[in-house]
């Protein structure tokens, strides 16, 4: 459905009223206090953009997914030929000691705002610029100083 949009803030703004937001307007029967969560991106696109105006004009409260940059661990099994899948990140093919065997694989948190230590940001996904240089923290500092002006 949102290939069929017009992709401007103001109409991101109206679909996402329409879809949840109105449960938080005051006065009606249904009101009920509304967190949004767990929400991320990859990338800067017309959505993002339109949300993050959306959090930065309206009285909502809401936490990033994720903010940790620690790894998970998946268990992948290595196929017959020895060639391991494809690394989306680094786009580097691994090659298993034992065919068909199980190894575990360690992944980053593309979507993390800090590095795995918590040491500082995390670099840009997909990379872009220099560690610190995050998009995503930049703009939700945006929406944090707007709320904090406005609380």
């Amino acid at each position: 459905a949102w290939q069929l949009v017009s992709r401007t803030p103001a109409v991101i703004a109206s679909i996402i009223h329409r879809m949840w937001y109105f449960a938080a307007e005051e006065g009606h029967g249904y009101t009920a206090p509304v967190w949004v969560s767990e929400f991320g991106a990859s990338r800067s696109d017309w959505y993002w953009k339109g949300l993050m105006q959306f959090l930065q004009d309206s009285d909502i409260d809401w936490a990033y997914w994720a903010f940790f940059g620690a790894v998970r661990i998946e268990k992948r099994l290595c196929p017959q030929d020895g060639k391991c899948c494809k690394d989306t990140s680094t786009h580097a093919s691994e090659t298993c000691a034992l065919p068909g065997s199980w190894y575990n694989k360690t992944i980053t948190e593309s979507y993390g705002l800090m590095n795995r230590d918590y040491s500082g940001q995390q670099a840009t996904f997909p990379p872009r610029g220099e560690v610190g240089d995050d998009w995503r923290l930049k703009d939700l500092s945006k929406v944090q100083k707007a709320r904090s002006v406005t609380s």
